[in-house]
């Protein structure tokens, strides 16, 4: 018997058994390269997160700032008014 032969028998396996090892084992290691692939995507798109939270005040002081305009009545909503539109971040 040769030695390939002699492997797979004290091994337990045959060749097709070692190809579907190898055919299992390319997908799974491209399967993480896709997903390490796609973590770095999304950190590239990503802002940190400060700025991230700044944005976000900065567009809900907008809607307030266009509700408060809206409002002709109330001197709190013309106090409140004021204090949004000087804001920096508006």
């Amino acid at each position: 018997m040769d030695t390939k032969n002699n492997m797979m028998i004290s091994l337990g396996v045959s060749v097709s058994d070692h190809n579907m090892f190898i055919v299992h084992r390319e997908t799974t290691l491209a399967v993480s390269l896709i997903k390490a692939c796609a973590n770095v995507r999304v950190q590239l798109d990503s802002q940190p997160e400060e700025i991230d939270n700044l944005e976000r005040i900065r567009m809900q002081l907008e809607v307030e700032l266009h509700a408060l305009e809206k409002e002709t009545d109330y001197t709190a909503s013309k106090v409140r008014l004021v204090e949004v539109s000087s804001s920096s971040l508006v």
